[in-house]
């Protein structure tokens, strides 16, 4: 028997731009699918409106692949450096 306090959501807490708090974390709810903007609309006559979310420029970091090592030929030097 748990002695905690369950906490369910209901369809109308799951909004667009709402917060919802899962497993100890806060969750922005920021877009759905298709179907349940259509499911939204239907049952409980609300519309989602996905909000934008900034995004940052990715950080690409080039990785130069090493000399050959002198065992084995280049390809398979190459050929392990490119498994990893």
């Amino acid at each position: 028997m748990s002695l905690r306090t369950e906490e369910h959501y209901k369809p109308a807490d799951l909004k667009c731009g709402d917060t919802v708090y899962i497993f100890g974390r806060h969750c922005l709810l920021f877009d759905c699918d298709a179907h349940t903007k259509q499911w939204y609309g239907q049952n409980l006559g609300y519309v989602q409106v996905p909000i934008a979310l900034k995004k940052g420029a990715p950080s690409l970091q080039y990785q130069a692949v090493p000399g050959h090592t002198g065992y084995g030929t280049e390809e398979d030097s190459l050929g392990s450096v490119i498994a990893l």
